[in-house]
């Protein structure tokens, strides 16, 4: 059982973490970041971007 969680967990971990970094490179190059608000906002539409991502997968 507790193999099992383990393999489901990296299974997860390795299809939402990929594109949560795609989804924070994208936004780093085109978003011209200055300030710390602007870091995080970022740091903000990257957390609702993997939500959203993994709300669609799941469902």
């Amino acid at each position: 059982m507790k193999l099992n969680l383990s393999a489901r967990l990296w299974s997860w971990t390795g299809r939402i973490l990929p594109l949560t970094a795609l989804l924070l490179v994208i936004l780093l190059v085109t978003v011209d970041a200055r300030e710390w608000l602007d870091y995080l906002l970022i740091a903000i539409a990257t957390t609702f971007g993997t939500i959203a991502f993994f709300w669609w997968w799941w469902v």
